[in-house]
């Protein structure tokens, strides 16, 4: 196994919670 997908995931996680820190930090 490569493990292609399971980076492609991790990637798709890290995004999320960057998105979600900056909402949290964000002005509402």
């Amino acid at each position: 196994m490569s493990g292609s997908h399971n980076g492609h995931v991790e990637c798709t996680l890290r995004k999320f919670g960057a998105l979600y820190f900056a909402s949290l930090t964000g002005p509402s």
